[in-house]
């Protein structure tokens, strides 16, 4: 089993940091699992800032199709309803509050931006199925597998979104990523 834990802002790193990379801390213990005890085999630390952000951005060639796999299940909601199918309106206003909220500490979006993803971006092709991630004595509907997005932008257009894709990487997608749930991962760099 393997645990990602994200920290997206300095303040969280400050305050987790030390907890979670000390050498006394060897085992994860959780009350809502079958396996009570996690033993820590290894820690990886992968670091995402801005400057990384805005080298992906200004990119020469920024790709065209990305292919993302959904490694637990997302899902989002909208005028109260559970979603659990792809929708990129949502998919892109999720990535775009959570980076916004992580770098500035608003939940903004930029309409403009958000209309013109939307106007040159479609599904192309998915593998995606339901399912369902528990959550205490509740399920929450979701989806998993595999989307392709071709986007047939600009240059901005195309290193925006290569851009979010990737801070989605970190900060996952939709509904309750806090306690797991879309958690994503870009595959390919396909032309």
């Amino acid at each position: 089993m393997q645990f990602v834990l994200s920290l997206l802002n300095e303040k969280a790193i400050e305050i987790f940091s030390p907890i979670l990379l000390s050498s006394s801390l060897t085992t994860i213990n959780l009350e809502a699992s079958r396996q009570k005890e996690f033993q820590i085999k290894n820690r990886e630390i992968e670091n995402l800032s801005e400057k990384d952000l805005a080298d992906v951005f200004y990119r020469e060639n920024s790709q065209k199709n990305f292919d993302i796999s959904f490694v637990t299940p997302a899902g989002f909601k909208s005028k109260g309803e559970y979603i659990f199918f792809p929708d990129l309106r949502l998919f892109y206003q999720s990535l775009m509050k959570k980076y916004n909220y992580a770098f500035t500490g608003s939940e903004s979006v930029d309409v403009d931006m958000l209309e013109k993803l939307c106007e040159n971006t479609q599904i192309v092709s998915y593998r995606i199925m339901s399912s369902y991630y528990k959550i205490h004595r509740s399920f929450v509907p979701g989806f998993k597998g595999t989307i392709r997005i071709r986007c047939r932008g600009n240059q901005t257009i195309n290193s925006f979104l290569t851009s979010l894709i990737k801070f989605g990487e970190y900060s996952g997608v939709g509904i309750k990523t806090g306690m797991g749930m879309g958690a994503l991962q870009l595959k390919e760099n396909r032309k």
